[in-house]
C-alpha cells in the first residue's frame, strides 16, 4: 500500500527454506524482527532464528525490533539485542500497537 515491498515467509513442502530467508534478508534494505520469546534459540536443524539473527548482525543490516515478550529465553539473544536497544512492544494475542506501522516506516525513511 504504500510502495514498499515486504517478505513473509512461506516455503514449499521440500524447499530450501534458509536458501529463502538468506536471499530476502541479503537483498533486503531493513529488516523487521518480530523477537517472540524463541527468537535467536537453537533450534533443532542447521537453519533456525539463531542463524538468522546472526545474519543479520553480521550483514551490519538494518532492523527494527518488535519485542514480542518480556525477555528472551536464549542468553545470546539477550546479548545481541540488549534492553538498550530500540523497540516497539506487542503483547502476542493483543491489537497491533496503533503506531507500529508509522515507526517502522519512520526507521526506513531515516536510513536514506
Amino acid at each position: 500500500k504504500s510502495g514498499h515491498d515486504a517478505f513473509i515467509c512461506e516455503v514449499a513442502a521440500g524447499a530450501n527454506i534458509q536458501d529463502v530467508v538468506v536471499q530476502k534478508l541479503h537483498a533486503s534494505k531493513m529488516v523487521i524482527i518480530l523477537g517472540t520469546k524463541t527468537y535467536g534459540v537453537k533450534g533443532t536443524v542447521n537453519f533456525s532464528t539463531r542463524e538468522e539473527l546472526q545474519f543479520i548482525i553480521d550483514e551490519k543490516k538494518p532492523y527494527f525490533l518488535v519485542k514480542m515478550c518480556e525477555a528472551f529465553d536464549d542468553p545470546k539473544t539477550r546479548f545481541d539485542l540488549p534492553s538498550t536497544v530500540s523497540y516497539v512492544y506487542w503483547q502476542p494475542g493483543s491489537p497491533m500497537p496503533d503506531n507500529l506501522v508509522d515507526d517502522i516506516f519512520t526507521k526506513y525513511k531515516s536510513l536514506f
